[in-house]
């Protein structure tokens, strides 16, 4: 999907796919502007938010919140391999498969650490399909 979205909206020559990094790492998607390269990272943790919609009233919450700890687990790993000083701009993308998934991230309960904010410290910013869209 995420390649569609790159061939429909970018000059081929202004994206690679699997890009590799000099640290070995590998990111899906890097795009190359002026000043460097934004990696873009699709491998999006959704086990737990596959549980959550068909759970009582107790396991919900557990699944948010294993859910919630995923995602934030996902940031880190996303800005320790992807944000390559040097090689890229300091930030990414990661890339969100569902707007549903990316409300989940951007709502702040009063009970739940902000995500959002979270990526945003780390220099990763979340990007649902229609939202990467309008980055592009």
């Amino acid at each position: 999907m995420l390649e569609g979205l790159l061939r429909q909206t970018l000059p081929a020559d202004s994206y690679k796919t699997q890009h590799t990094f000099r640290n070995g790492h590998r990111v899906d998607a890097a795009i190359q502007l002026a000043d460097g390269l934004v990696p873009v990272d699709t491998k999006f943790p959704l086990e737990s938010f596959r549980r959550f919609p068909d759970a009582d009233q107790t396991e919900r919450g557990r699944h948010l919140r294993n859910f919630r700890r995923d995602v934030k687990g996902h940031v880190d790993a996303i800005a320790e391999k992807y944000i390559c000083p040097g090689e890229t701009l300091d930030f990414a993308l990661m890339y969100i498969p569902a707007e549903n998934v990316y409300y989940e991230i951007v709502l702040k309960e009063e009970t739940n650490e902000d995500l959002l904010n979270y990526a945003w410290s780390r220099r990763v910013i979340p990007a649902s399909p229609n939202s990467l869209f309008a980055y592009l």
